[in-house]
């Protein structure tokens, strides 16, 4: 994840990059087939890719198509791209997070999921600094899917930009009975921040930032404030970064 605005070293808006991404990996699953060029082309035009890193975006794609977790993933029966959730909070903020799982997988009768979050970026992190940085996110996504009735949900966060012997790098966290996803123990400074809730949306433009308190960390029982972007009431965008920052977005 990246803060929007910041430009990586080659001069391209990470974000830009991540959302075109996204947006082809879900016409993948949809369509259970890889996108064409056009399709490439017209959707890196529209969320405002350069030219030049049109080709990291089929890099990607390419890697992400021929990974070995993506054939595991479209072996289920049931295979949903970008699934959305709402999950009901106890904040004086806020009563609802909302948001979606790149790709979620199971069989029907089972209560085992499979959950794949697709990461642009992390080149030159090494794999734990990896595991370590989206730990908080996949304990979210695993809370979440057992208050639905999973019982073990797999999180694979798989870094479509790092390769590693023709496959992309795999981050799994592995969530049962046995070993539950850690519960973020205060509303007031988890699920998001939800500070911002009552600023009406006609008085925001543009990016801001807002100071998340240093007992996050701490407080949530993980080791950085790494989480994935949700929508906090459907009003705004929120997204969490280990530099303890989180941007809101209208």
């Amino acid at each position: 994840m990246f803060l929007p605005g910041i430009l990586a070293d080659d001069g391209v808006d990470p974000t830009n990059l991540g959302s075109a991404f996204h947006e082809l990996a879900q016409i993948m699953v949809e369509t259970q087939s890889k996108v064409d060029e056009k399709t490439i082309d017209r959707l890196c035009l529209k969320n405002s890719v350069p030219q030049r890193a049109v080709s990291r975006v089929k890099q990607a794609l390419e890697l992400w198509s021929n990974s070995a977790i993506r054939q595991e993933a479209l072996a289920h029966d049931v295979v949903i791209a970008e699934s959305p959730f709402t999950l009901q909070v106890d904040s004086e903020y806020g009563n609802y997070v909302e948001g979606a799982i790149d790709l979620l997988a199971y069989n029907k009768g089972s209560k085992d999921a499979l959950v794949v979050d697709y990461k642009t970026g992390d080149k030159g992190l090494s794999a734990t600094q990896i595991y370590e940085h989206h730990q908080m996110q996949a304990n979210f996504y695993a809370y979440v899917l057992m208050l639905h009735g999973f019982t073990k949900v797999e999180c694979a966060f798989v870094c479509v930009e790092v390769e590693e012997a023709g496959q992309p790098h795999v981050a799994c966290y592995t969530f049962d009975v046995n070993h539950q996803p850690r519960l973020l123990r205060e509303a007031r400074t988890c699920l998001f921040a939800h500070v911002v809730l009552d600023i009406p949306t006609r008085a925001l433009s543009g990016t801001f930032d807002y100071a998340i308190p240093e007992s996050f960390g701490r407080d949530c029982g993980c080791g950085n404030n790494s989480l994935g972007a949700v929508f906090l009431t459907g009003r705004l965008l929120a997204t969490l970064w280990v530099s303890q920052t989180v941007c809101l977005q209208v």
